[in-house]
Order: C-alpha cells, then sequence, then structure tokens
C-alpha cells in the first residue's frame, strides 16, 4: 500500500467512526492492513505518524484524545467519492440503538 494510499484509508476510517479515539482507530487500521496483507507490525508504526501528518494538514483534528475529520479533509474524501460511508454507518448504529 502505497503512503498516499495509507494516509487515505486513514482518513477514510476516522470519516466513518468519528469522533474516533487512537486505540480504536489502530484496531480498525489494523483490520484493513491485514485484509490488504501487508506487515501489521511496522504498518502500526507508521499509523501515529500518518495521524500526525493529516493534523499537521489540518485535515483532521484532534481534541480530548479523540480525532474527527475537519472540512478540508471532508473536501479531500468527497473528491474520490468515500464521503456516503459514514452516513450508512449513522444508520446502521441508530437503528441498532433503537
Amino acid at each position: 500500500m502505497q503512503r498516499d494510499e495509507r494516509l487515505l484509508l486513514i482518513l477514510y476510517l476516522i470519516n466513518v467512526l468519528q469522533p474516533v479515539d487512537a486505540s480504536s482507530l489502530a484496531t480498525e487500521y489494523r483490520g484493513s492492513v491485514k485484509s490488504a496483507s501487508t506487515d501489521t507490525t511496522r504498518s502500526a508504526g507508521e499509523l501515529s505518524a500518518a495521524v500526525k501528518r493529516l493534523v499537521k494538514n489540518r485535515l483532521v483534528f484532534e481534541s480530548k484524545g479523540r480525532y474527527a475529520v475537519t472540512a478540508k479533509g471532508l473536501h479531500r474524501i468527497t473528491t474520490v467519492g468515500l464521503n456516503r460511508s459514514r452516513d450508512k454507518n449513522r444508520l446502521f448504529n441508530l437503528k441498532k440503538m433503537l
């Protein structure tokens, strides 16, 4: 998986799960990377650096140990057509709650 693809995957996961803490993000990321059959040990180390890069580029912001996508990050996700998954995920969660 290329670096840009990895950043997009992390941005996508944060968008779907937001607000998400680092441990939940790491769990979801490991599952995604494992299915792509790459080295999960190396990938786990890269996750922290990638999240910091997304925060630095103002695509994601961090508050009280949780991450969420900014408007700029949402725009980036929209350009590749991945923005609708969050709404679908929310509907499933609402259905479980009712």
